[in-house]
């Protein structure tokens, strides 16, 4: 009892103004840290876990461990169509609604999550917010990407890159019982990429030169650490931060001022050809130079944004390709039936537009591209003014809306066995089923902000 008075005794010596501040603090913390997001908030009303509406570091915890794709997957197999991701986050996964959120039409704006991959002090069509921004500067820069050009000049200099290719993973065999393909298709979509950004002259050799290779090797390390570096971008600026994570992480800002030093002397090198050479002019420096009016850091910008994407994705692509290929061995002889027929030039070479009409070959990089997708990460959009209904249930307007591509693409009521590998399902299916599958299959995205790089993507994946 003595113990009872001690403690009411001390508690009287309390002032009554901290007291009553104590009890205000927690109120607030209460009401709007738990009681508005999960019961009258502007979002209460849409499904999803009680711990992703109060906090946005329940999905971080998910992303990090390399987990998002799929447990927003299970959270939309669990909740429905709309499903709450973050306090002021929701994911849509209804056809319909993805492509209202992306389509030229709708004119959504990205979130302030993409300002994050301004490069050199500068935006790029990536890191566009503003939908009247982005359009204003990709065309300045579409004609580079528009399927017309790639036809016309990127055949011989992708054909040169598979030669090369073959040529490195001979060697490799020479010397290792087991060819890490992964590594090689890295280097191959490398080269690729930098001879189409600044002409064939300028581009990488990281497939056969030992010089070049660290290139690509620097960026695969950068790119390990992609998850921790979206979701905590300042994190290695602190001392701490600096000591306790890995040194690729640290370094990353090493290997892209690595980039742009080789950008700066790629562009260099360009400049000084005067456009002389017209196999330059058709590189997306040279449409930039020609024809953009940017400064030189908003170009490189624009460049490195577009290295890393198209080398990454293409390279992401080809592996899962034949990974799969490797696991049914069935597809490969068909694959190999069906090119055996085609009819190859006069110097024994099959051209790209032979290519295009095997619909085997299309089958197997469409199913690898429906359970891979190029374009699986975070497309934010916010919901413009007045606000708008997905599915039934009222969205405000100012709150970040996805479409997981990956949600359309593993929809069982489209995809009978969405998770299995069946490239058979693309040349056997009626044409209501077929049209119903390629309307949920946006591998590359849907609308203004589709892939600009696909056409590029897809002709030299079928090579």
């Amino acid at each position: 009892m003595a113990n009872v008075d001690t403690t009411f005794g001390e508690l009287q010596t309390v002032p009554l103004t901290l007291i009553i501040l104590a009890f205000l603090t927690a109120g607030f913390i209460l009401h709007y840290y738990i009681l508005e997001p999960l019961l009258y908030g502007p979002l209460s009303h849409i499904p999803g876990p009680k711990l992703a509406s109060l906090s946005g570091h329940y999905l971080t915890y998910h992303d990090i461990s390399l987990r998002r794709n799929e447990t927003i997957s299970q959270w939309h197999r669990k909740y429905g169509p709309v499903v709450r991701i973050r306090p002021n986050e929701v994911t849509l996964g209804n056809p319909t609604d993805y492509r209202e959120i992306y389509d030229t039409k709708s004119r959504y704006d990205k979130s302030k999550y993409f300002s994050r991959f301004a490069v050199y002090g500068e935006d790029n069509l990536f890191s566009t917010l503003k939908y009247t921004d982005h359009q204003a500067m990709k065309r300045q820069i579409a004609a580079a990407f528009a399927k017309s050009t790639v036809v016309a000049k990127s055949e011989a200099m992708v054909r040169e890159r598979v030669e090369a290719y073959l040529e490195a993973m001979m060697l490799e065999q020479k010397t290792h019982s087991v060819v890490d393909v992964f590594v090689l298709f890295d280097c191959f979509s490398h080269d690729v990429m930098t001879r189409f950004l600044y002409g064939e002259k300028h581009g990488t050799d990281t497939l056969l030169s030992s010089q070049d290779r660290p290139l690509v090797v620097n960026l695969k390390r950068s790119q390990i650490w992609t998850p921790l570096w979206v979701n905590f971008p300042t994190l290695h600026t602190y001392w701490l931060g600096r000591k306790l994570l890995p040194k690729e992480y640290v370094k990353n800002g090493e290997y892209g001022a690595d980039v742009k030093r080789r950008i700066e002397s790629l562009m260099d090198a360009h400049d000084a050809d005067k456009g002389s050479n017209e196999d330059e002019m058709f590189s997306l420096y040279g449409h930039m130079r020609k024809g953009a009016k940017l400064n030189r850091d908003k170009m490189a910008s624009e460049m490195f944004d577009e290295l890393k994407a198209g080398q990454m994705t293409t390279a992401s692509t080809l592996t899962y390709t034949a990974w799969r290929l490797s696991r049914r061995t069935q597809w490969q002889d068909k694959l190999r039936t069906e090119l055996l027929a085609l009819r190859p030039d006069d110097d024994g070479k099959l051209p790209l537009a032979e290519l295009e009409t095997c619909p085997v070959l299309e089958a197997v990089i469409k199913e690898t591209l429906r359970l891979h997708p190029a374009a699986s990460g975070r497309q934010e959009r916010v919901v413009p003014p007045g606000g708008r209904t997905y599915s039934g249930l009222y969205v405000p307007e100012g709150t970040t809306v996805i479409g997981p591509t990956l949600v359309l693409h593993l929809d069982p009521d489209v995809y009978d066995g969405p998770l299995e590998w069946r490239p058979e399902r693309w040349l056997d299916a009626s044409e209501e089923k077929l049209k119903s599958m390629e309307y949920s299959h946006v591998p590359f995205g849907h609308g203004a902000r589709v892939c600009i790089g696909q056409h590029l993507g897809k002709r030299y994946s079928s090579l």
